[in-house]
């Protein structure tokens, strides 16, 4: 009875199974994907992982579309670098000039993180060029300038954000004035070309199974039903041969 429960068991696990989509993720963000799948008829769930870390998974029949889905519309979110992990501490002693470039680095990065948290933006690029100290450099910046680039989902009005996200960059940069500020606005029309996988799959009472596992699941249930058989006839032989006795004593 325990080969045969087994059996069952790869049985569902052969029916349905689901593979891990993307790990090392936050609960927030794992979230927002499989609400984002749901609205596109695709199933997930979510498993905890290492420390604060989830991982999001869905069936197999469903890995292509789950990917270009997300993919799409941006996720997983680009990772910045914070400042702790740029002025991470190092046994090599940083010039000013490498200093000034590692903080000018960190403030696009943050300034990236905020502007991408915007509804309806999928990826952003901060570029900063600020004011060289060196006097004797010929080609010495005066003013400090930015330019944003902002990739958005054609759906979202971003236009009428772009006075507070020049704000938002000004008030990051020292010495950055708003109309030093030049944003780059590109929309995206989202047109999903997802694979139809139900002619690929099979109805049987009401439980959808792949044709490639079609086969597999055939001579599972095959294997199921010659082991129900051995173990059956094993206990009808048992049954007979313990009543044999019986029957020759009293002839």
């Amino acid at each position: 009875m325990k080969k045969l429960f087994i059996l069952m068991i790869l049985c569902c696990f052969i029916v349905s199974c689901k593979i891990d989509l993307y790990s090392n993720l936050t609960e927030k963000e794992i979230n927002e994907m499989m609400d984002l799948l749901d609205e596109n008829g695709i199933k997930s769930e979510k498993t905890h992982g290492e420390e604060k870390s989830w991982t999001i998974r869905v069936e197999s029949k469903d890995f292509g579309n789950a990917i270009e889905i997300l993919n799409a519309w941006g996720y997983p979110r680009p990772k910045y670098d914070n400042l702790g992990k740029i002025f991470e501490k190092s046994g090599f002693v940083s010039s000013p000039l490498e200093e000034k470039s590692r903080l000018n680095y960190a403030i696009s990065e943050q300034i990236s993180e905020a502007i991408s948290n915007i509804d309806g933006v999928i990826s952003t690029k901060v570029i900063l060029v600020l004011p060289n100290d060196d006097s004797l450099d010929d080609n010495k910046v005066s003013q400090s300038s930015a330019s944003v680039m902002i990739k958005y989902r054609s759906n979202i009005n971003i236009e009428q954000y772009t006075a507070k996200i020049k704000n938002l960059v000004s008030k990051s940069v020292p010495g950055l004035i708003y109309d030093n500020i030049s944003l780059a606005l590109f929309p995206t029309n989202i047109e999903l070309k997802l694979e139809n996988k139900d002619n690929d799959t099979l109805n049987i009472l009401g439980i959808k199974i792949l044709n490639d596992s079609l086969i597999n699941l055939i001579l599972l249930l095959s294997t199921i039903f010659i082991v129900i058989f051995i173990e059956t006839s094993f206990i009808l032989y048992k049954f007979w041969y313990q009543k044999r006795p019986e029957k020759i004593k009293d002839e």
